[in-house]
């Protein structure tokens, strides 16, 4: 048999064994004397916060997006169309012009005669500088000379003063109207489609010339004129939203103007005259970037076409040419608007048939 032998215990090796017993398992080895010391919480971030799963979620805030300048006057209008006829310094002289009626003053800087009666011209400042038409002019009231040594002077219908309060509610208007009905972002396209519908639904036919002011100037107060004036405000507006454009017209045959434009670099007609609807109608695309052939099939006299802004006035005297033969629009034509898609750059019509989509881009 086996024997087992009990060995007595003395008293403080047990005592010791029942604290090593009462030691949390697991703990491994003590820490180091060297070890670090706990640091302060760190302050809570806004980027992370808890889920009720335990994980930590990464929130970020998206970009600010770019603020979008809104449009504004300008008091320098250029035309690449007409660039052609008039050299820079004639556009730096006509510039000096405005710049100089703005601030009420009599005098600015002029290459030559030729160019100050080009810049004083009723015509000019009808389609470029419109509130000044009729207001001044390059005739002498007073026995002074118009123009000598770089020097030309302005000669005031009403009180200065009273010109700059003019001008400045004409561009408070012309600035109202772009950013009413256009966006900072639209493409040429929509800026010409924007602005045929915007004139369409809110313009009048009648003839309705204040003693004093310019047509241009007149219609896009009043939102009334013939063809002649919507024309040259359709231009106008245009010309403002960057978008290169000239009143054109025919006035021995058919005795109608509307508008010649450049889109995506190709050349059209516009007729915003014909377009003109009652609050509730449709809005026609028949009239809307045309070519030369569509236009004549409308009964216009291209052969016989004018325009007041070139040298000549007629255009088949001066040999100049405005092509018109790019048909990317033709399916518009015949047809009603339905709406505007710009986030997919699609346009809908009703042809009669059906309802159908343009992508335009």
């Amino acid at each position: 048999m086996r024997k087992v032998y009990i060995t007595k215990i003395k008293p403080w090796i047990a005592l010791l064994l029942l604290i090593l017993l009462l030691l949390p398992a697991g703990c491994g080895r003590a820490a180091s004397p060297d070890a670090a010391a706990p640091t302060e919480a760190a302050e809570p971030t806004d980027t992370a916060a808890p889920t009720d799963a335990g994980e930590v979620s990464v929130e970020t805030a998206p970009p600010a997006p770019e603020p979008e300048e809104p449009y504004t006057f300008n008091h320098h209008l250029f035309s690449p169309l007409l660039s052609r006829y008039y050299s820079q310094e004639w556009w730096d002289s006509l510039y000096h012009l405005c710049d100089a009626l703005r601030e009420g003053r009599d005098t600015f800087a002029c290459a030559s005669r030729e160019i100050y009666d080009w810049c004083m011209d009723e015509v000019t400042l009808a389609h470029l500088f419109p509130a000044a038409c009729m207001a001044v002019s390059g005739k002498s009231s007073d026995g002074t000379t118009p123009y000598e040594n770089g020097i030309g002077r302005i000669y005031y219908s009403i009180p200065p003063e009273e010109f700059i309060v003019r001008e400045a509610e004409f561009e408070t208007l012309v600035e109202d109207i772009l950013n009413r009905v256009l966006e900072p972002d639209d493409t040429e396209f929509e800026k010409s489609f924007k602005l045929y519908a915007y004139m369409a639904a809110e313009y009048t036919y009648f003839d309705c010339l204040v003693e004093g002011e310019g047509f241009t100037y007149s219609a896009l107060k009043s939102k009334q004129g013939v063809c002649e004036h919507l024309s040259s405000v359709y231009a106008y507006l245009l010309l403002q939203a960057g978008v290169d454009a000239l009143s054109v017209g025919c006035f021995d045959s058919v005795d109608h103007a509307w508008t010649y434009m450049i889109v995506d670099g190709e050349g059209y007609y516009t007729d915003p005259t014909f377009a003109l609807h009652e609050p509730g109608e449709p809005l026609t695309l028949t009239y809307f970037l045309n070519t030369e052939e569509e236009r004549i099939e409308q009964g216009m006299v291209m052969d016989d076409l004018t325009a007041a802004m070139v040298p000549g006035y007629w255009l088949s005297y001066t040999e100049t040419t405005l092509p018109a033969a790019s048909e990317k629009y033709a399916c518009l034509h015949g047809a009603e608007f339905v709406s505007l898609d710009e986030e997919q750059k699609i346009l809908s019509y009703d042809d009669g048939l059906g309802i159908h989509a343009f992508r335009y881009e």
